[in-house]
């Protein structure tokens, strides 16, 4: 029974961690919605493992949702830990995954750390003015506190070719906040798609 259960507010935390926590383009539609509806028949439920189970489902559903963005070929998968905050974390995190340099980064499987200290740079976020991210990509680290990292580029590229996700994980080194946004690469089909169809 989910009697004195607030529905809406567990909708509210689930898809603030997952349907929140995405991006194709950085635009939004006017029809984004998401609803969650009971009929209030079913008895005796967990209310925890019902959260864990809607959880799952959501970034399930918003995972497939980036995948399924215009011309889509590649996912970013991007970690942001060690942040001041939740607004610090989640500024980076968007900023890195809505940048279209490394969207075409990600497309041109080039591990170029200069992109995501760009991205992290143009939050313009005061409290990130003398950060020393450290920043590892598909597995390799690039970039440790501030300093460039000796790396196999080629490695690494090869990773981004062969795996379907890019994997990019940065840390601020600056306290225990942490997030995990999904975003999309940028290609060709992209501005065919939406530049060869009229409404």
């Amino acid at each position: 029974d989910l009697s004195g259960f607030d529905g809406q507010a567990l909708l509210r935390k689930v898809v603030d961690q997952s349907f929140n926590n995405i991006s194709v383009d950085f635009d939004t539609s006017t029809s984004d919605t998401c609803i969650l509806m009971s009929n209030e028949t079913v008895q005796g439920i967990d209310p925890t493992l019902f959260e864990e189970a809607l959880s799952a489902l959501c970034q399930q559903a918003a995972i497939a949702l980036v995948e399924d963005g215009e011309g889509v070929t590649k996912i970013i998968d991007c970690e942001v830990q060690e942040g001041k905050d939740s607004v610090m974390v989640r500024a980076v995190a968007r900023s890195i995954i809505n940048s279209p340099l490394v969207k075409t980064m990600i497309t041109g499987a080039d591990p170029n750390w200069g992109r995501l200290i760009m991205a992290i740079g143009k939050t313009e976020l005061k409290a990130l003015e003398n950060v020393k991210p450290s920043i590892s990509i598909c597995g390799v680290d690039v970039f440790e506190k501030g300093e460039p990292k000796d790396h196999d580029l080629d490695l690494i590229s090869k990773r981004m070719k062969e795996e379907k996700s890019t994997k990019i994980i940065v840390k601020l080194h600056l306290g225990e906040s942490n997030v995990r946004f999904f975003g999309g690469n940028l290609t060709n089909d992209y501005v065919h798609i939406n530049a060869d169809y009229t409404t």
